[in-house]
């Protein structure tokens, strides 16, 4: 129930990243989804922060937002400032 520790976003995440464009070298190809919900938990928007981050530090310039319809009002933020960042 705790929030996801950074190390994940920046050990875990950024690994899989670095698979997938290993994989597919086209980054334009490349669109992972990216939602609040990982493992049946609920991640929170400072943990959806750290995810949109790694994907764009990872270099890939795309990804898909799902949700299942919960978001807060934060969620919307942190989303809305990721989408103005990459404008």
């Amino acid at each position: 129930d705790a929030p996801l520790p950074p190390e994940f976003f920046s050990e875990v995440a950024a690994s899989e990243i670095a698979k997938m464009r290993e994989r597919i070298t086209d980054v334009g190809h490349i669109r992972p989804w990216v939602g609040l919900h990982h493992g049946g938990v609920r991640m929170d928007s400072g943990e959806l922060e750290h995810l949109i981050e790694t994907v764009r530090t990872g270099g890939l310039i795309s990804y898909i937002h799902w949700h299942y319809s919960d978001m807060s009002e934060s969620d919307w933020t942190t989303v809305e400032a990721a989408i103005k960042q990459n404008a």
